[in-house]
């Protein structure tokens, strides 16, 4: 939650808590080599080549390796004679960005040549997937990431990995492969289509909102934050609300997660809002990072009420220009009155045919899942036990029986520092909470991702923690702090000491 001081009193940073440049992925397929055949090895032109799944060595987040040994290579044989393909029949759509990545070594130092291709005749390439990358003796992480020209239906191998030029009796370990949609949502799968809001009703909290005020010194002299809240006494549908009090007559912009929009297309906000007074004025502007979009203005009273707005997406091939962000603004007039405002049952959707009214509205997924942690650990020796909290609803009148996912990145690296796994039943309509601890023993930021493993319908958000070192305040020594010993030449800090 943002915190500004109006008449020209700036307090804090701008910092939303869900910021506007972070796009999550949709996991779509993980390779962990329990599948049969959708991993395939092939050798010609004199090589022999083996796989087999092995338990001696891991990698370092534990996960099972597929060993692949290059029996015979000769040096004559192309880099293309031993090939390692992953099976994939999922389909791609054209002008998404998609995303390969995996854990990498070998016993000795060789190119591991990729592309992404058909994996039946004519057996073409994707454009733009050829990729070399040194692979050594200590493990890698391999990122290739690409964009379909068109839409794929045929199978597909994603990737194949050319092998032979790794030379003769090399082993080479591969950690599981993942294939993710880049900036979908983290863990996503078949998103409803009728709503690209996550937590849209407020039945899981405040989870995926952030509010910033502009405050007001004339009225609210002490300069309180009143963050929103969830009002479970009054609703739309479900069992809660969202309420932004503002007794301080302060303006205010309340921000839910962003979505991905396909270019050029038709798209529908819904929105039911109340107030405490009879007229209040608010603003809701949709738009991408070039403030493409759509904007209404709409006059809000005491009972509950929708409200909507249409417009059409940019036309722009570029997959950053797709994300889009609502803001509403309220409170803006020096005028307005001291009231709160209700939300409740957002929705953006492409299907103009019945996403209206009480009966119209639906959540993004069966299931919606988030991550709640600490956002601050400090530690004295770079070491810290984070506890994740991941909270999940069931949207749907059935009960849900599925695997819950965690996976903790360092946020730099990429590298997955650790996964826990569990099994959960949830009751039609329940939210529950799951509780888990992973150690960490570095200093940086760290990137959760829950998921479901084995259900085909949630939406899950991320998040993050930091660990930073403990503050120790001592005296300044100039001599020794080569910044501060410029700055103070420059005559930017105070002389003497």
């Amino acid at each position: 939650h943002t915190v500004m001081g109006k008449n020209s009193i700036l307090l804090g940073f701008i910092i939303l808590a869900f910021s506007f440049t972070l796009h999550a992925d949709e996991q779509i397929k993980v390779w962990d080599y329990t599948g049969g055949k959708d991993v395939q090895l092939g050798a010609q032109n004199g090589c022999e080549a083996k796989k087999q799944l092995t338990d001696s060595i891991k990698t370092p987040a534990g996960e099972k390796c597929l060993e692949v040994e290059l029996i015979k290579a000769p040096a004559e044989a192309s880099y293309w004679s031993v090939q390692l393909k992953y099976d994939y029949k999922g389909g791609l759509k054209k002008s998404e960005e998609y995303e390969i990545r995996f854990m990498c070594k070998a016993t000795q130092g060789g190119v591991l040549k990729s592309v992404c291709a058909l994996n039946q005749s004519p057996w073409s390439q994707i454009p733009k997937t050829n990729r070399s990358t040194e692979i050594g003796t200590d493990w890698k992480e391999v990122t290739y990431t690409f964009t379909a020209d068109k839409d794929y239906s045929e199978a597909l191998a994603l990737p194949r990995l050319m092998l032979a030029r790794f030379g003769e009796s090399a082993k080479i370990y591969f950690g599981p492969i993942s294939l993710r949609r880049k900036g979908s949502g983290a863990g996503v799968r078949a998103r409803n289509e009728n709503n690209l809001f996550f937590n849209s009703g407020f039945e899981m909290g405040t989870d995926g909102y952030s509010t910033l005020k502009y405050l007001r010194i004339d009225s609210n002299k002490d300069l309180v934050f009143e963050k929103a809240v969830i009002d479970n006494t009054t609703s739309v549908s479900g069992k809660q609300s969202l309420r932004i009090p503002n007794r301080f007559r302060e303006e205010v912009l309340v921000y839910p997660w962003e979505a991905k929009l396909q270019p050029k297309k038709e798209y529908h906000f819904s929105i039911w809002m109340k107030a405490g007074a009879d007229k209040l004025s608010v603003n809701a502007w949709i738009c991408n990072r070039n403030w493409r979009g759509g904007m209404s203005t709409f006059t809000v009273g005491r009972e509950w009420k929708e409200y909507k707005l249409s417009f059409i997406s940019q036309d722009d091939p570029q997959s950053r220009n797709n994300y889009y962000h609502l803001a509403l603004r309220f409170g803006r007039a020096e005028n307005v009155a001291a009231t709160d405002l209700w939300l409740d049952n957002l929705q953006l959707t492409s299907n103009k045919t019945g996403y209206a009214g009480r009966d119209g509205y639906a959540p993004a997924a069966d299931v919606e899942i988030t991550a709640r942690t600490q956002k601050i650990y400090i530690s004295e020796d770079a070491s810290a036990e984070a506890v994740i909290e991941s909270r999940l609803i069931n949207n749907t009148d059935k009960a849900v029986s599925a695997e819950l996912v965690l996976k903790v990145f360092d946020d730099y690296t990429g590298r997955m520092v650790g996964e826990k796994k569990s099994a959960v039943t949830l009751a039609a309509g329940e939210v529950k909470s799951e509780k888990s601890t992973f150690a960490v023993n570095r200093y940086g930021v760290y990137r959760v991702e829950p998921a479901l493993s084995d259900y085909s319908s949630f939406v899950a958000l991320p998040n993050y923690f930091t660990v930073i070192g403990k503050y120790q305040s001592r005296p300044i020594n100039y001599r020794k702090i080569f910044v501060l010993a410029l700055m103070k030449l420059a005559g930017l800090l105070p002389t003497g000491g």
